[in-house]
């Protein structure tokens, strides 16, 4: 491990060159090079972690903002204060579960209070801003139902509107209207509160907001599609399609419109990171909007897999080109990875990282 604390520090050097105030000749930047003797002389690291000794006094440096911040009264002010956010605290954690501490007598037994943080098992459902697609003399039409600021602002773009006129005119035979929606909503045991919540949404907080997800795609003739970034552009309902109909190719359920992402095959772009992934997305096949949008899809949500982390790739010439970061529950597995493998810098001059 000394030899990688040694690559590490090196690498750190090259990639965030500090170069303000004392640059690396700190003691926090030094020390890395003793961890590894840390950790033989003291254990696992948290054994010897400082963390909680650098911010302890944030809340306090709060409460003291909160203050008249008259000298007579501020150690008095700062006192009550603090024993109030103190108590509000201990009733916070309680309400979550927590229990709760007498003095002669110890702990409260709390244990048959159910955790209100954690979801009872449930069905996925659509929920948030539902808007009502219908077609009228041949022209779609639509109103959002919502109790939402500026709900004039709630438009999907010209991309978007597109599929859901065509997915509109497919269904129109056998339903009259269909209900767009902004959320997503599943049950998920690998989350804290065992609940996930999808967003997609033309205005949200005064701005756009659409996840990305991970979603399975395979097909007959195409295997391979069992992980693909998507990103959401809105739900749709069509529980109310026929169940026995075979004049559509997809099936009654909750639909997912999503701009299909593709691993950028551009090879200059392969292992530049291990911690993120290439991805990029291909320009529409609507004749006109091929500049501006992107491909979509039409994904039943049986198919969505988990969320997933993706941003723009700002210094790439390609504008659809997107990177994806890898799952925070392989970071670990990659670390000891790193760990075992041949180091592939040898730094020999200790100096140069003091």
């Amino acid at each position: 491990m000394s030899p990688k604390m040694r690559e590490f520090m090196g690498m750190n050097k090259q990639i965030g060159n500090r170069e303000k105030g004392m640059g690396f000749k700190t003691i926090t930047f030094h020390q890395t090079l003793h961890l590894c003797r840390f950790i033989l002389d003291f254990g696992a690291a948290k054994m010897f972690d400082t963390q909680s000794e650098e911010s302890h006094h944030i809340p306090d440096k709060r409460t003291a903002k909160r203050t008249s911040q008259q000298q007579e009264e501020f150690d008095s002010e700062v006192a009550i204060k603090k024993h109030q956010r103190i108590a509000v605290s201990l009733g916070h954690e309680e309400v979550q579960g927590r229990k709760r501490w007498h003095y002669s007598r110890g702990f409260f037994d709390h244990s048959d209070r159910a955790n209100k943080d954690v979801s009872e098992p449930f069905q996925p459902k659509l929920s948030g801003v539902r808007v009502k697609f219908w077609i009228n003399g041949g022209v779609m039409q639509h109103k959002v139902f919502s109790k939402m600021k500026h709900k004039e602002l709630y438009k999907y773009d010209v991309g978007t509107l597109d599929e859901i006129n065509s997915t509109l005119h497919d269904v129109s035979d056998v339903l009259d209207f269909f209900d767009v929606y902004s959320e997503y909503k599943v049950y998920d045991q690998r989350n804290e509160n065992h609940r996930q919540t999808y967003r997609a949404a033309p205005s949200y907080k005064g701005k756009a907001h659409n996840d990305w997800a991970m979603f399975d795609l395979r097909t007959p003739d195409n295997p391979t599609l069992d992980h693909v970034a998507c990103h959401i552009k809105c739900f749709i309902d069509l529980r109310n399609l026929p169940m026995d109909s075979e004049d559509f190719e997809f099936e009654a359920g909750m639909y997912a419109l999503v701009d299909v992402g593709h691993r950028n095959p551009d090879p200059n772009e392969q292992g530049l990171c291990d911690m993120v992934e290439p991805w990029m997305k291909l320009p529409s096949k609507v004749p006109g909007l091929r500049d501006r949008f992107h491909q979509m899809q039409l994904v039943n949500v049986k198919r969505l897999l988990c969320p997933a982390i993706v941003v723009a790739d700002l210094d790439n010439v390609n504008p659809r080109a997107q990177m994806r970061l890898t799952p925070r529950s392989l970071w670990a597995h990659m670390f000891e990875d790193w760990l075992k493998a041949p180091h592939t810098s040898d730094y020999d001059d200790e100096s140069e990282l003091e």
